[in-house]
């Protein structure tokens, strides 16, 4: 059940999982698997609208296909039977694209979402049992706990001097938008060089500031060098 109000939602509940992003609407499915009874994701915006929040051209680095025939999961699945590849029919699909999966599978899965519910604070009982849960919409309590929150739509860019001067990659609706005919890019990693691929597209003059130049790194750990599919982007470019 995805509920756009509290009007759905009891005020006390036996497990509340703070963010309904692929981390919380896993955890939520586990759960489920577990006859877990009583178990609510409470989501600030709505299902996926981080996602839908990325810049129009972005899209996954990872393929997205159905594997489960040979036991494998799909990288960017949120539960073992499930596959935006198979959903979709895209193997790299778009933030909105994404979105639209993850509210799928929370309508098949059956698990609780409580839409447009800012959490403020949490805080133990007195008696320990259990927690209060300050929000928006009033207090609710709960048995448990989870945090599945994410940091992508906080960006922190404080430390760095002049960041205002600039825009961070998760603020642009699409690449056309940019202005002025030449860009600097700050960051030479996945989103950094998927920024300068969508500026160059644009006819931009983009030039990419980084201090390791992970486009000539053959680190085969993919959290230190580029992606196959970014690398086939860039080598076009």
């Amino acid at each position: 059940m995805i509920c756009e109000d509290k009007m759905g939602m009891p005020d006390h509940i036996r497990v509340a999982i703070i963010g309904a992003g692929p981390a919380g609407l896993g955890v939520a499915r586990v759960l489920r698997d577990l006859t877990i009874p009583d178990v609510w994701l409470l989501e600030r915006g709505k299902i996926g609208h981080r996602f839908l929040d990325w810049p129009t051209e972005a899209r996954f680095i990872t393929p997205s296909f159905q594997g489960n025939v040979f036991g494998i999961t799909n990288l960017n699945a949120i539960s073992y039977d499930s596959s935006p590849g198979w959903s979709l029919r895209s193997e790299h699909p778009d933030g909105k694209s994404y979105a639209e999966y993850r509210a799928l599978a929370a309508n098949t899965f059956g698990v609780n979402v409580q839409c447009s519910i800012d959490v403020q604070s949490v805080e133990p009982k007195h008696d320990d049992e259990g927690f209060d849960i300050e929000t928006n919409n009033g207090r609710i309590s709960s048995d448990f706990v989870i945090w599945a929150c994410g940091h992508i739509g906080d960006p922190s860019d404080d430390d760095l001097l002049g960041a205002n001067l600039g825009r961070h990659y998760s603020s642009m609706p699409s690449w056309k938008d940019v202005a002025g005919g030449q860009v600097y890019v700050i960051g030479g990693y996945e989103s950094g060089i998927d920024a300068a691929i969508g500026m160059d597209q644009n006819d931009k003059e983009v030039v990419v500031l980084d201090s390791s130049a992970r486009w000539l790194d053959g680190d085969k750990d993919p959290s230190c060098s580029l992606s196959p599919y970014t690398h086939q982007r860039l080598s076009a470019a």
